[in-house]
């Protein structure tokens, strides 16, 4: 993903962030970009060790 669409993600999260979590303030726009990346680095980790590749 580029970094707009990371922080387009970013952004998506941290207006739902109340709705999702119950907390009233969403966590630091960086924090939301490492939340992002990290999730999609564990999917892609996630497909590839998976031995049918035919996803």
């Amino acid at each position: 993903m580029t970094d707009e669409e990371t922080d387009d993600h970013a952004d998506a999260i941290a207006s739902k962030w109340t709705g999702i979590t119950g907390l009233p303030v969403a966590p630091a726009p960086e924090m939301l970009r490492v939340l992002v990346e990290h999730t999609l680095r564990k999917a892609r980790e996630t497909l590839a060790a998976r031995p049918d590749k035919d996803f």
